[in-house]
């Protein structure tokens, strides 16, 4: 953060206290972009080298402004990850969580990063590689209940969107893409299954249900969508507490 975003404020009565004076207008780039390649630019961000398209409004906006994207996600996550730990990233995006949760599982961990969209997945594997992480296995591939194959939009990346919106349920046409069962990784240890799959997040959960049994990892799953939003949550609970997890 910008030191003249923040005033610190201390006295022997009140505690040492942060306060955010950042306005509503964007803010200017924290530190600038190294390199900019028609949709995708690199810059040095909180977690490490990072590209991301400039295009993107969730993920890429924060990148770009704040060099972080979803933080409070990921410093959550990191309180109980450790070393040698295994991760399954449903859902990785660029690899904003990914990344992180690789460095903290190393050394001898690995992290597992499913990303189904082709454009989105290609930056993922690019930030693997400027952050020089090889405990990563990414896979260009869904997660659901069954395995089968499913029709993934290609989103235009030169248009302003948030790319992380994409549901891959309901289209006629877009990639073919493969989706698996999380149980089909036949995981020997799994200490996190983070999920952010628009929609499919049960039917993810339905596929690892023998991995969760087995070896009851954290689980993290995102429920963002106002329509559907209680049955969700009604379901997951009564899954939840019959199949095991924490």
């Amino acid at each position: 953060m910008s030191k003249r975003s923040v005033k610190l404020k201390h006295d022997k009565k009140t505690p040492l206290r942060i306060q955010n004076t950042v306005g509503h207008r964007p803010a200017p780039q924290i530190k600038p972009r190294l390199v900019q390649g028609g949709y995708a630019a690199i810059k040095e961000c909180r977690i490490g080298m990072m590209m991301y398209n400039v295009n993107d409004l969730i993920g890429g906006r924060g990148l770009d402004l704040y060099g972080e994207a979803k933080w409070s996600d990921v410093e959550l996550l990191g309180q109980i990850l450790h070393a040698g730990d295994v991760v399954v990233d449903a859902g990785a995006n660029i690899g904003n969580h990914t990344v992180f949760y690789a460095k903290k599982v190393s050394p001898g961990g690995i992290v597992y990063a499913l990303e189904p969209q082709r454009f989105t997945f290609e930056i993922l594997c690019a930030n693997l590689a400027l952050n020089g992480l090889v405990n990563v296995i990414p896979m260009q591939v869904g997660a659901g209940e069954i395995e089968g194959n499913l029709s993934v939009p290609l989103l235009n990346p030169t248009v302003v969107q948030n790319f992380g919106a994409v549901s891959l349920e309901n289209h006629s046409s877009g990639d073919i893409v493969k989706i698996i069962t999380l149980d089909s990784l036949e995981l020997k240890r799994c200490n996190l299954i983070k999920i952010d799959v628009e929609g499919m997040e049960l039917k993810v959960l339905q596929g690892a249900e023998n991995t969760i049994k087995t070896h009851r990892p954290f689980l993290f799953v995102e429920n963002n969508n106002i329509k559907g939003s209680p049955e969700t949550v009604q379901n997951y609970t009564i899954w939840v507490t019959t199949v095991g997890g924490k």
